[in-house]
């Protein structure tokens, strides 16, 4: 899981991903890279971030950081 969706977050999940690892990026704003992109940018970005098996949620607002074992739903 990493936590924010501009340019150091998603070279993370990247480093993550390649590691063989389960990788979600999880992003207040609207869009990945929200100050560099606009909305047709940000759209392309982020299939091409799903289709290398990266997880994208935006517009989510972290709460809380649990153990997996703590964690529910």
């Amino acid at each position: 899981m990493v936590i924010g969706g501009g340019l150091l977050g998603l070279e993370a999940a990247n480093a993550l991903k390649q590691l063989g690892l389960e990788t979600q990026v999880v992003e207040f704003a609207p869009n990945l890279m929200a100050v560099q992109l606009d909305n047709g940018g940000a759209a392309m970005l982020r299939e091409k971030i799903v289709a290398l098996g990266v997880g994208v949620h935006t517009s989510k607002a972290t709460t809380a950081i649990v153990r997996e074992a703590d964690a529910c739903g």
